[in-house]
Order: C-alpha cells, then sequence, then structure tokens
C-alpha cells in the first residue's frame, strides 16, 4: 500500500505541476497562434503582389506587341512616303527637262479677206492686228 500511496503522490505531483505549466503553455500556444496568423497574412499579401505583378508584365508583354505592330506600321507608311517623294522628285525632274527643251514655233496664218466674207464663224476665228 505505501507503494502505492507513493505512486498516487508522484502522479499528484506531476499532475499538479502539469497544471501549474498550463497556463504557461496556453501563453505559448496564443503566441504561436498569433505568429502563424501573421505569417498567413504576409503569405495572402505576397500572393497578391505576385498576381498583380504578373498582371502588371502580362500589360507591359501586350504594350511591347502593340508597339512594335505600331513600329512596323510607321515603317510601312513611310516607306510608301518615300517612294511617294521619290517619284515626285522623277516627275519634276522629266518635268524640268522637258522644260528645257525648245518649244516648237507656232505661225499664225490669217486667212484672205475673201474667205472669210459672208461666213460669220470664220471672221469670228481672225485675230485682228
Amino acid at each position: 500500500m505505501q507503494k502505492d500511496a507513493e505512486k498516487t503522490h508522484r502522479l499528484q505531483t506531476q499532475l499538479s505541476e502539469a497544471q501549474q505549466g498550463l497556463p504557461d503553455t496556453a501563453e505559448e500556444l496564443r503566441k504561436k497562434d498569433q505568429a502563424l496568423e501573421a505569417q498567413e497574412k504576409l503569405l495572402k499579401d505576397m500572393e497578391q503582389d505576385q498576381k498583380r505583378l504578373w498582371e502588371t508584365l502580362e500589360e507591359a508583354e501586350r504594350a511591347l506587341e502593340q508597339g512594335v505592330k505600331d513600329k512596323e506600321l510607321i515603317i510601312g507608311q513611310m516607306k510608301t512616303v518615300e517612294a511617294a517623294l521619290s517619284e515626285a522628285k522623277e516627275q519634276a525632274t522629266a518635268s524640268a527637262a522637258e522644260a528645257a527643251a525648245p518649244l516648237p514655233s507656232l505661225q499664225l496664218q490669217t486667212l484672205p479677206e475673201e474667205a472669210t466674207a459672208g461666213r460669220p464663224e470664220a471672221e469670228s476665228l481672225q485675230v485682228r492686228v
């Protein structure tokens, strides 16, 4: 019986010590729980930041692709303008060459008065000098 009493006393002592440590353990668990909640919040914030960064990256990629298309369009338009300018220069050069060539001379001849007599249409076409 004495062994049982010693055993009971030891168990009561262990129980008492465990009960005394219980508030400390509960406080430690609360602190760990708060730390875990803070870590979960940080993780959630980081995931949201990562999502926003990916969206921004995708927008930037689309903007770059559109920039490349715009650049190609502008280059095409510039080539068209350059070709039109070149053609206009060629035409101006050809016109200048034609202008430098001597013009054929025109000689006016008038009909004698007898040929135009009684013909008002012929008379109206005659130049009076």
